[in-house]
């Protein structure tokens, strides 16, 4: 059967029969040359990432998978870009990279939740590499998405990020937008909570520090 796709000028063909039959290392050759002959051939991309996802070798499978995801965004392909993509991520959860690029996806897919998820795991991936600059402007962008999306949980999570961040400034900036939040949403234990942050961080919460007076009244040891 080789043979015939040998003699029939089908390498791809024959290189997925290697595959199924164990021979990684003939699969790997003929798709090689494939791409040898033509660097964006999906087809020969296809039988190499599955040839390296069962060899186990995590480098290669993930060179190659975010190669054909973007061949495959190319062709508006969203679906089969993102399963690529996040197989990598189940091998290295922690590839910067890869998130960055599902981020790009999301933002133009327009998936607002999977954006956020995503900017969320980003960030912490920041946090942990203890890459400040990087962590800050992400859930700097968090919050300006947030604005829109009105959620003071996404808030109280913004702001516990930036107490990790020890960041004074952008835990005041989160402060301030949460407390609008609970305000339009008449959320007075959300309210609290914030006044509480705002409070041990000293926070500059301006125009709305008139609708603090209850609370303190309420709570004379803060």
């Amino acid at each position: 059967m080789l043979d015939f796709f040998a003699k029939k000028k089908k390498p791809l063909d024959a290189a997925r029969l290697y595959f199924q039959k164990g021979r990684y290392d003939k699969a790997e050759k003929l798709c090689v040359d494939e791409l040898n002959k033509n660097e964006n051939n999906a087809e020969a991309l296809k039988v190499l990432s599955e040839i390296y996802r069962r060899t186990r070798n995590d480098k290669k499978f993930r060179d190659i998978a975010l190669k054909l995801a973007n061949i495959y965004l190319s062709e508006r392909n969203v679906n089969s870009s993102l399963v690529l993509l996040r197989s990598v991520l189940k091998r290295e959860p922690n590839d910067i990279e890869i998130h960055k690029k599902l981020l790009d996806i999301y933002k133009t897919a327009d998936m607002p939740d999977q954006l956020m998820d995503a900017l969320f795991k980003l960030g912490d991936i920041y946090i942990k590499n203890e890459l400040t600059t990087e962590a800050t402007n992400t859930f700097m962008e968090l919050l300006e998405i947030n604005k829109k999306n009105k959620s003071l949980d996404i808030c109280f999570k913004i702001i516990d990020r930036f107490q990790v961040l020890d960041n004074r400034l952008m835990i005041t900036a989160a402060v301030r937008e949460g407390i609008n939040v609970a305000k339009e949403q008449n959320n007075i234990e959300g309210f609290n909570r914030l006044i509480d942050v705002a409070s041990k961080y000293d926070c500059d919460i301006g125009e709305n520090i008139k609708f603090t007076i209850d609370y303190f009244k309420k709570n004379k040891d803060k």
